[in-house]
């Protein structure tokens, strides 16, 4: 698997399975954005895209920004780069809940390529994404990159107006 290395030579090999993965920041998501209903939505994908492979489960990570801080060092991710092995689906509801930072994707799409990881996203323009296609591999990083840039200038707003408020004595 991606971060086990066994203390024996061989190693049991198991089916590949299907995994979820949901994320929200430490601002309140909407009741569609919320991990449940990410969970929920992954899980009817791989339901009726991957109806014969077997469901591993869903990862959370809570209050964690993707923008700040990388997918393999968030709790979520580490526990993903634990159970996901050789030929297992990773479905994910929307790019910005697993990233918003490129050189993070770049790394992580490296060390799922690497070990055979497919990466599905539910709802992206409407379409099923599959990374297995350069196309739509090229299209998510585009995509990742509108993250990034969208997250960098929320925060740069935020930054702003704090000092507004201090140079107010708020």
């Amino acid at each position: 698997c991606l971060g086990y290395k066994p203390r024996v030579k061989e190693k049991t090999v198991r089916e590949p399975m299907v995994w979820a993965y949901a994320r929200a920041s430490h601002r309140s998501n909407s009741d569609t954005d919320c991990v449940p209903a990410q969970r929920d939505r992954c899980q009817r994908l791989a339901q009726e895209a991957l109806p014969d492979m077997k469901w591993g489960g869903g990862i959370e990570d809570l209050k964690k920004s993707a923008y700040h801080v990388r997918f393999f060092n968030r709790p979520g991710g580490l526990l993903l780069k634990e159970k996901l092995c050789r030929d297992d689906h990773l479905i994910v509801d929307k790019i910005d809940r697993i990233w918003r930072d490129v050189h993070d994707f770049c790394e992580v799409m490296e060390a799922f390529k690497r070990n055979g990881i497919t990466v599905h996203i539910v709802d992206l323009g409407g379409h099923v994404i599959n990374m297995a296609s350069p196309h739509d591999a090229f299209y998510i990083t585009v995509f990742v990159a509108g993250a990034q840039f969208q997250s960098g200038m929320a925060s740069e707003r935020q930054k702003l107006k704090k000092d507004r408020m201090l140079e107010q004595g708020l």
